[in-house]
């Protein structure tokens, strides 16, 4: 008479499974640890996305799943912060907890954000958390020792940033000096870099600076301006200016 007995293949060949080997009558089975699942081979492991699968319970808590290798945590939206018993969120506080917000205006606290009311001569943004300087000045290409000189002025009334964030040295009625390019004040103020306002928009540079294209004439384009310069004149090779044509006779 043959007795048959069950072969533990575990046992035999412990490279089976990636994590744990599971001998069965006639065969086996491989096991992962908590918060991972198998993969489609039956023999390795991958995270287990229970965010995704909806095994948390964080929106009960009104909260949000952040899933995790292995695990996951509740975590609080944007603007909410978590209470001391961990069980759920609370309003932050921005004006308090963010110093430094609402520079030109006064921060007001809304629930899971906050808003800021300018100062006159600013505007807030579409989205009302910072304020754009929208005052109007004349625009200095020549400051010297922080005095700007009137005669480097176009004489046009112009934004802040129309003027420092377009080559201007010195800006409005107190003379406030430009930030210099790559500084972080100049980022701030010119965050698409030169030719460009705070906001985003282009700058006329033939109204803001004034006195360009002597001897032809400026032509606004997106970001910078050309010269269309006069006869017996042509432009330099970056076509921001006009040089003379010289004609050799013999």
């Amino acid at each position: 008479m043959m007795i048959c007995e069950d072969l533990n293949e575990c046992v035999q060949n412990p490279l089976l499974c990636a994590f744990r080997c599971v001998n069965t009558y006639g065969g086996y089975e491989c096991r992962c640890p908590g918060g991972y699942v198998l993969r489609e081979d039956g023999r390795m492991c991958r995270d287990q996305d229970e965010c995704e699968e909806q095994l948390d319970d964080c929106s009960s808590r009104g909260m949000v799943c952040k899933n995790l290798i292995g695990t996951f945590m509740c975590i609080c939206p944007t603007g909410l912060t978590r209470r001391p018993d961990g069980e759920g969120c609370r309003d932050e506080n921005e004006c308090r907890t963010k110093p430094g917000i609402c520079v030109d205006g006064r921060c007001v606290n809304t629930v899971g954000s906050y808003k800021c009311e300018c100062n006159e001569g600013f505007t807030a943004t579409s989205v009302q958390t910072e304020c754009v300087d929208n005052r109007q000045g004349l625009c200095f290409t020549e400051v010297l020792q922080a005095m700007c000189q009137m005669a480097a002025s176009s004489r046009n009334l112009v934004t802040k940033s129309e003027c420092c964030c377009d080559g201007g040295r010195g800006w409005g009625p107190q003379c406030e000096i430009c930030p210099l390019p790559g500084t972080g004040r100049f980022k701030k103020l010119c965050p698409l870099g030169p030719g460009y306002t705070t906001d985003g928009r282009d700058i006329d540079e033939c109204k803001v600076l004034g006195k360009l294209c002597q001897n032809g004439q400026c032509i606004n384009t997106v970001g910078s301006y050309r010269c269309l310069c006069k006869p017996g004149y042509t432009s330099d090779l970056t076509s921001t200016s006009c040089v003379g044509m010289y004609v050799i006779t013999l």
